[in-house]
């Protein structure tokens, strides 16, 4: 999946209500933006994020929670 924002971010996601946890910084795309992409392991079926906006130290300030369905 992939996330995009006007202004530089690190994107907090789990793929397992959040025992575990993984930060994916975004990257630049010139004047469009940022860009991150997040990629969980073959059989997650939700995903949940909040992001951080690092250079302001701003947070979403809540989190969002995608359910993966596989086409199959």
């Amino acid at each position: 999946m992939r996330i995009l924002d006007d202004s530089k971010f690190d994107v907090i996601w789990t793929a397992d209500n959040w025992k575990t946890t993984r930060s994916t910084s975004s990257g630049s795309f010139g004047s469009a933006g940022y860009s991150a992409d997040v990629a969980p392991e073959a059989g997650c079926n939700v995903l949940e994020w909040t992001l951080h906006w690092t250079e302001t130290d701003t947070w979403l300030g809540y989190n969002v929670k995608v359910k993966i369905d596989s086409a199959g």
